[in-house]
């Protein structure tokens, strides 16, 4: 092999090698098990691993299609009980637009936003599905909402408000053993192109 063909296998397997600038329409995530953390007052203050399952994150993936952002996640088990549940993602896109879905589950109550850094936004089509049984969410963005972007970094937070009273929850990060500190940011996944 001639120098000129080395040195362009050496920078095609360096631009392979560049962490956070994966070209796939897709992205799969095996969470650690057992790494619920436990908050209150909505800061995470210590990494206190909490007891139960709920909603101890297993799997997700990402698909950045051409229509539709897509977020399925797996749970080792979600329950639907008279505690308030949350599921959401946040999107960072290539352009620097910042967007998130949460879907807030209380019993039979079901209620949704669509914001951006600080205010809601207008975004049809969104949906969501929360299956009890089959411990899963989907959760589903139309481009469209998002600007239509080129890529996009995607992360995923679920909740569970054990003591409402005394501010208390239990939460994961699809993306991260455990939870950042001060709860706010969810761990993003590398740039996914649409596919």
């Amino acid at each position: 092999m001639n120098l000129l063909a080395r040195a362009g296998a050496l920078a095609a397997a360096l631009l392979l090698a560049v962490p956070g600038a994966a070209r796939a329409q897709r992205y799969d995530h095996s969470d650690a098990a057992g790494d619920v953390t436990r908050c209150a007052d909505d800061a995470c203050t210590s990494l206190t691993y909490a007891s139960t399952q709920e909603p101890d994150i297993r799997q997700i993936t990402i698909r950045h299609r051409t229509d539709v952002l897509t977020v399925h996640v797996l749970f080792t088990e979600i329950r639907r009980t008279s505690a308030e549940q949350g599921f959401g993602i946040q999107v960072r896109t290539d352009e620097g637009l910042f967007r998130q879905y949460v879907v807030t589950v209380k019993g039979t109550s079901v209620t949704t936003s669509f914001t951006g850094p600080s205010e809601p936004v207008a975004c049809r089509g969104a949906s969501y599905v929360v299956d009890f049984r089959g411990n899963d969410v989907l959760l589903r963005v139309p481009r469209a909402c998002l600007s239509s972007p080129r890529l996009v970094r995607v992360g995923f937070l679920a909740y569970e408000s054990v003591d409402a009273s005394r501010g208390y929850l239990r939460a994961d990060d699809a993306l991260r053993r455990g939870m950042d500190p001060e709860m706010i940011m969810a761990t993003l996944s590398p740039r996914l192109a649409r596919g």
